[in-house]
């Protein structure tokens, strides 16, 4: 009987290698060098240590923040051997745990500087929409791409809403600069460049009575059957 052994990088990458078998015992194709996860759901690329596809259970479900990234960056203690979720190494689990100094964690503050656009609203609708958004914010009859909260192109097109109440008051709607909403996912945009911003990006948008400074205005494409219509330049 002849053994062998391979030797791996965290995220897969080795050198070639003659064996049937690869990187956690998943089929490596011999042509890309990339793994086909999940029975070809998503190929897993070692050298570029992310996804070729996004996962369709983010953003901000059990894919992660991160549509492309492999293990939410921790491949030495998890696996996703489906191309959906990670699940915790057996033996990381089992391991006796390890003395170690304690550190202080460093926390980084999230800064909100991606503008989305506006939207039209009552002032008393300020205090619950600066505690986090909501569907409800929109009224059902307006909701012409579903459920969400509804983003306005223009300051402007914002104004005919907040013009129905008689205190009525525009807010620019931001998103947190780290983040990239995944279309049709995180968000809607019609031809008429509204977005509307779904559930699983609630946490990763606020609004604002002003423009923060230093914002800077996101580029989302346009979804569904309008996103063949490019969006003009703004």
């Amino acid at each position: 009987m002849v053994n062998a052994k391979n030797v791996y990088s965290p995220y897969g990458y080795h050198l070639p290698s003659q064996g049937v078998l690869g990187f956690e015992g998943d089929r490596r194709d011999p042509v890309t060098g990339h793994y086909h996860l999940g029975n070809g759901y998503r190929a897993f690329n070692p050298s570029l240590m992310r996804f070729n596809s996004p996962d369709n259970l983010s953003p901000f479900d059990r894919g992660g923040f991160n549509a492309y990234a492999y293990c939410q960056g921790d491949p030495v203690n998890y696996q996703d051997p489906s191309g959906h979720s990670i699940w915790r190494m057996l033996a990381s689990a089992l391991q006796t745990p390890k003395r170690v100094e304690t550190m202080t964690a460093v926390s980084r503050e999230v800064k909100f500087t991606q503008l989305l656009g506006w939207h039209g609203t009552s002032r008393k609708e300020l205090p619950s929409l600066l505690k986090g958004l909501s569907s409800g914010h929109s009224e059902v009859h307006r909701q012409a791409q579903g459920p969400g909260f509804y983003v306005a192109p223009s300051r402007d097109h914002a104004q005919k809403y907040a013009d129905v109440h008689p205190d009525g008051i525009v807010l620019a709607v931001v998103a947190s600069d780290d983040m990239s909403l995944v279309p049709g996912i995180g968000y809607k945009k019609d031809v008429f460049d509204v977005v509307v911003v779904r559930e699983p990006a609630f946490d990763v948008v606020r609004v604002r009575e002003e423009v923060p400074e230093g914002a800077t205005r996101a580029r989302l494409p346009r979804t569904g059957i309008f996103a063949k219509i490019p969006a003009p330049i703004r």
